[in-house]
């Protein structure tokens, strides 16, 4: 296994994929860094005015039948406890708080990690059924399961070393601008109640909740790659996943549950600053991390066993 993990890493490494991963994730970094540069030379309103202007767009939603009201009311508890504990509402201008702002919710999870996962799996099974590469791979000792399964991590620990390389770059440029540490410097993170935590560790909770959402992605773009069979349909049937995830905030009030399916809650690290996008209908982080693990599960099942099966590829 680790030897065919190993040899799919080396077929990435010389298709240029990750050459242009890299080249890529560092474009991004100067942007994200040019742009956190700028606004923080824009006039800051006072930490109080924005907590009380916060407060009273919250306490209007109480009108709105479709938004929880333990929602509302946690989103308040946040506010006094960050008002308590003199958090600014901007944030710290330290390269470990915009470390953990990029991890939870930047760049990387709503760019470079959806680009760079088409990149890596759109064609990965069904670009080498076309050119026949795959064909010698089946015959192999490995057998068809423990094939796709390094293919899997290949691609994952690729993901995961360019996560690691832009996370740090991003901490070297922004500590650069501003300061490097803030490290145990307090914010409030939502696991199942509002709390006081460190720096560190909502960076250490965030990334760990960036994985899992890797796994889907990579989990679904290789079942995509494996139902389809030419590389643009791979690609087109993840494109419209992602369009569906970043559009189904506009109409979740109109489609009944639709905030319990996946496509709302890839982005799992976003709630625990409170930001996911159904936690305002009471959707926890525990209820989001349970409906994209069944999904992981699901993707991994159907992907083996279509895979093992399909006569196309012998």
């Amino acid at each position: 296994m680790k030897a065919a993990i190993k040899n799919e890493i080396i077929k990435l490494w010389l298709r240029k994929k990750i050459v242009v991963l890299l080249i890529i994730s560092v474009g991004m970094m100067i942007l994200s860094a040019t742009l956190s540069y700028f606004d923080s030379n824009e006039v800051k309103m006072a930490s109080n005015e924005i907590y009380e202007m916060e407060k009273q767009s919250l306490k209007s939603l109480y009108s709105n039948k479709e938004i929880d009201s333990t929602y509302i009311e946690r989103s308040l508890e946040i506010i006094d406890t960050k008002m308590a504990h003199n958090i600014p509402a901007e944030g710290y201008q330290t390269g470990a708080m915009l470390l953990f702002e990029e991890i939870t919710g930047g760049f990387f999870i709503s760019i470079i990690l959806p680009f760079a996962v088409i990149i890596l799996c759109s064609d990965m099974i069904v670009g080498e059924q076309t050119t026949g590469s795959l064909k010698s791979l089946l015959f192999s000792p490995l057998g068809r399961g423990r094939l796709l399964f390094s293919k899997i991590l290949a691609v994952f620990f690729v993901l995961l070393g360019l996560s690691i390389f832009y996370f740090l770059l991003e901490y070297i440029t922004t500590g650069t601008l501003y300061r490097f540490g803030g490290w145990t410097d307090q914010i409030v993170l939502t696991l199942i109640n509002p709390g006081i935590y460190s720096v560190w560790q909502g960076i250490v909770l965030g990334f760990l909740l960036l994985v899992i959402s890797m796994t889907f992605y990579i989990l679904l773009a290789i079942f995509f790659s494996v139902i389809f069979n030419n590389v643009m349909s791979s690609i087109l049937g993840f494109i419209t996943f992602v369009l569906i995830q970043y559009t189904s905030p506009l109409y979740m009030e109109k489609i009944p549950y639709l905030y319990y399916s996946v496509f709302p809650n890839v982005k799992l690290a976003l709630f625990l600053e409170g930001g996911g996008a159904t936690q305002p209908y009471g959707v926890s982080l525990i209820s989001a991390i349970v409906v994209i693990g069944l999904a992981i599960v699901l993707l991994l099942y159907l992907s083996m066993v279509i895979f093992k099966k399909r006569d196309i590829f012998v």
